[in-house]
């Protein structure tokens, strides 16, 4: 015969056996509710994207921009200075073009690559530059190398801006 003492235990077992598989039961209902409210993202639509550090500070962003098919990927370092900007233009004022500008540690930008339809490049700029240069704005620029579909060019410049060396000598 089962002693009364067993039989108790039992009981208490059973007890907490049926209120552990209430709250495994509640827990799934619960967790099936919640998944059913949190779809289920493949996508993420914004028009900016902003990485910040803890402290809040700007270190990346993604922007698309509704002027001009603007297209742009910014990436700072500690101090808030712009190192890498990667940007797409495909608008009505410009061909399409992608470029990417690659700055010094005080944020000037020193390396250009660019690609169009129709030529690549890349040009480097001095140390001693005050503002961003362009294919456009070439006053700090020492170097460019451009490739076009029929011929590339390679020329250097001048502290003033004044060409030096042209390759082939003719462009």
């Amino acid at each position: 015969m089962i002693s009364e003492d067993r039989i108790k235990q039992l009981e208490r077992d059973n007890r907490r056996t049926k209120v552990f598989l209430l709250l495994v039961l509640i827990g799934v209902f619960t967790m099936g509710a919640v998944s059913r409210q949190i779809p289920n993202a493949t996508t993420l639509d914004a028009n900016t994207i902003t990485l910040r550090r803890s402290d809040g500070a700007v270190v990346g962003q993604l922007k698309v921009e509704d002027r001009d098919e603007f297209y742009d990927i910014t990436l700072r370092d500690s101090k808030g200075v712009v190192r890498l900007s990667i940007v797409g233009l495909d608008g009505v004022n410009v061909p399409p073009l992608s470029l990417v500008h690659i700055h010094d540690p005080e944020g000037r930008e020193r390396i250009n690559v660019f690609a169009t339809e129709e030529s690549v490049g890349i040009g480097l700029a001095s140390a001693d530059v005050a503002k961003a240069f362009s294919y456009s704005n070439a006053s700090s620029l020492r170097a460019s190398l451009r490739v076009d579909k029929q011929v590339g060019s390679l020329k250097f410049f001048d502290k003033d801006s004044k060409l030096v060396v042209s390759l082939p000598a003719n462009r």
